[in-house]
């Protein structure tokens, strides 16, 4: 069911039981989601916290953080929208206009149903689809990921949307403080820190965004860490769907499987050169998606095994929507930690240019999402979108220029001072 208000088709989200005052009240609810400056409902889906750890004689369960945590976004989202948190243990509530997963992980077939049928009476998805995350309590101290199944591969695939288990390296990249020993003799060893280019946190800026879209107009950039790529089919079965590439890597990129990130003993990674042809070249990071999408789980009814006696609810088919509205709209991340909370206070310690600017990039994709595109013209924008931004080739080169240029002002400075002292004449005082 549809409301035509203005140029706008709005979907109703119909109640599971079709009585008089159901309906009323999605009807309402339908006109007040689409009346000017009526707060509009947006769920975050993240990974719930791990049983607690076994207590020990004499003290209390351990409480277990969540692998991932997304707080900062939430609170990012709570400027514009009404949030509320989704556990997909139940159908996601009518209320609810666009649904963002954070970090999906471990589903279950019935949770994956659930964002089935949202997509399917119009509801709008924000995926941020991390097919590997860091791993929680790595051994050694070092630094690991670990691969993630998310439970939504066959629903996304039945949409056309892929993302394998493949991370992207690219050697435009952003850098990480790598701990390094450095022998003084004697027996004496210094642990140091050392900012190494770190091909796993692919950075992406210029026309590495695409203009055209609204969802990363006017942003600087973007680093995306331990990410795969997005892989989209703009036709699937009778659906055509309209694909807008948001994000894409530079074309010295390469694809891995291994959960191996860190470096060997000369601080070097694996070179693109031993990666097979396939495996090289630009890689599609985010994708945002506009169409009909049919459904995952729901079956056609077929009209002449149809129950003849609708009061036997035993042959009653189960009420699962086929298909969705033709103006849907999917936008995909092949990255979950790049929002992440761990990864957002890390790339803050680093003075990284685009911290804040990743949060700003899903906050455009729910608007996008939305169709709030006039919230996307009117908000106003971080620091990172005044961020200046060099490539990797250039940086030697306006450092050296950046040094000579003090000199010379130095110089000046010291010259003017020393002629002025020169000019200056002693007064002498006339006898009379």
């Amino acid at each position: 069911m549809l409301i035509q208000i203005g140029n706008r088709a709005q979907p109703v989200a119909l109640p599971r039981s079709l009585g008089e005052a159901e309906l009323k009240t999605a009807i309402t609810d339908t006109l007040k989601r689409a009346a000017p400056g009526f707060t509009r409902v947006v769920g975050v889906w993240s990974p719930p916290a791990p049983p607690p750890m076994p207590a020990m004689q004499g003290m209390p369960p351990q409480e277990m953080p969540p692998p991932q945590s997304f707080r900062a976004l939430t609170e990012a989202l709570r400027g514009n929208y009404e949030v509320r948190e989704v556990q997909l243990s139940a159908p996601v509530p009518d209320e609810i206009e666009s649904l963002v997963l954070a970090g999906p992980a471990a589903l279950d077939a019935k949770a994956a149903e659930y964002v089935d049928q949202f997509v399917m009476r119009g509801g709008a998805l924000v995926v941020l689809d991390g097919r590997f995350r860091l791993a929680m309590g790595a051994g050694g101290g070092g630094l690991a990921v670990e691969k993630v199944a998310t439970g939504l591969e066959s629903v996304l695939q039945k949409w056309g949307i892929t993302v394998p288990e493949e991370m992207v390296l690219d050697e435009k990249s952003d850098a990480l403080p790598v701990p390094q020993n450095r022998d003084l003799g004697n027996g004496m060893v210094v642990r140091e820190f050392h900012r190494l280019d770190y091909p796993y946190f692919v950075q992406m800026d210029g026309d590495q965004l695409t203009s055209a879209s609204p969802i990363t107009h006017g942003l600087t950039g973007s680093v995306m860490h331990w990410a795969s790529p997005v892989k989209v089919d703009a036709k699937v079965g009778d659906d055509t769907h309209k694909v807008q590439p948001l994000l894409t890597s530079s074309p010295a990129a390469w694809l891995s499987s291994s959960t191996d990130v860190q470096p060997d003993q000369n601080m070097k990674f694996a070179a693109a050169k031993n990666v097979a042809a396939d495996k090289k070249g630009a890689q599609v990071m985010a994708a945002a998606i506009t169409g009909g999408f049919a459904s995952s789980v729901a079956k056609p009814v077929d009209k002449k095994s149809a129950p003849k006696d609708p009061a036997d609810k035993t042959q009653t088919p189960s009420r699962l929507l086929e298909h969705s509205p033709p103006d849907t709209r999917i936008v995909v991340f092949g990255s979950s930690a790049f929002v992440s909370d761990d990864i957002l206070g890390l790339a803050q310690q680093l003075r990284s240019n685009f911290a804040k600017s990743n949060l700003e990039l899903v906050h455009n994709a729910v608007d996008w999402s939305l169709a709030d595109t006039d919230l996307l013209e009117i908000r106003s924008r971080n620091d990172a979108t005044r961020a200046l931004t060099i490539g990797p080739d250039s940086r030697t080169g306006w450092l050296e220029a950046n040094i000579v240029i003090a000199i010379i002002g130095l110089v000046l400075v010291v010259g003017y001072a020393w002629l002025r002292r020169r000019s200056v004449r002693p007064l002498i005082a006339k006898e009379t």
